[in-house]
């Protein structure tokens, strides 16, 4: 999805008119690290007391918890006004959220650091290399994972109910809800679906391009993956395979 997006914008006619009429390219480079690099000093103690000084086991809260109450702040904020008041809250959010969710950033580079040690030190002490692959498998609060898992709840709570999947397969975004309604389990389906589009409605592929139709406007880009999902595992085979792979990890521990 990222590459895809990036593809778009760098191919795009105002990215191209913008690299013409820009100058000095290495003053833009400099500017930008001029803007980076004191978010990353700040970064550096978070990233040392995680790793010397703080209990691991409670790292996935640290690391989630407090942006959205951050970010709930600045929607607050933001919607509290309209109009050309509102673009100004939108760059001044724009400006502080940075600023402010710095600690969970420093978590990304901290996974980094924290596998390259682990493995350097297992070649040291124990003269084998790590197996990195299979730690990495089936982590928790792993997002994107955790909504794989829920796409494949929804296709075994559809393959349950077979009118369901040939509604599916025929669908349109304009009377999704209304005509799922009027099939045999479908209101089962509908429960399911609510609960993810709660949590990941407002993603989609290329969804780092905020012009993009979100899942929540068109549900029937879901389909294909349910679909999919549906003619090539088994009942409950993608719970099964995340749990093994879990086990897997805590066993290379």
């Amino acid at each position: 999805m990222m590459g895809d997006a990036l593809e778009k914008i760098l191919t795009s006619e105002t990215f191209q008119q913008e690299i013409e009429s820009n100058q000095g390219t290495m003053k833009q480079v400099f500017k930008f690290f001029k803007l980076v690099f004191p978010l990353y000093l700040k970064g550096i103690p978070v990233i040392i007391n995680n790793l010397f000084f703080l209990d691991p086991s409670g790292i996935i809260e640290r690391a989630t918890t407090p942006v959205e109450p951050i970010i709930y702040k600045h929607g607050n904020y933001i919607m509290q006004v309209s109009g050309t008041e509102r673009i100004i809250r939108i760059r001044e959010s724009m400006r502080r959220l940075l600023d402010e969710i710095i600690t969970n950033m420093m978590y990304i580079p901290l996974s980094l650091i924290v596998l390259q040690m682990a493995s350097r030190l297992t070649r040291r002490w124990l003269g084998e290399d790590l197996d990195i692959d299979t730690l990495s498998k089936s982590p928790p609060g792993d997002v994107t994972g955790e909504m794989g898992l829920m796409i494949g709840d929804l296709a075994d709570t559809a393959r349950k109910h077979p009118e369901v999947v040939d509604y599916l397969e025929r669908a349109k975004d304009s009377t999704f809800y209304e005509g799922l309604s009027e099939v045999k389990g479908g209101d089962v389906f509908r429960a399911e679906l609510d609960r993810f589009m709660g949590l990941y409605g407002m993603r989609c592929p290329g969804e780092i391009d905020i012009s993009n139709t979100r899942w929540w406007e068109a549900p029937t880009m879901l389909v294909p993956s349910i679909i999919y999902h549906i003619k090539s595992n088994a009942p409950g085979e993608h719970r099964k395979r995340f749990r093994q792979g879990r086990k897997e990890a805590q066993e290379a521990i």
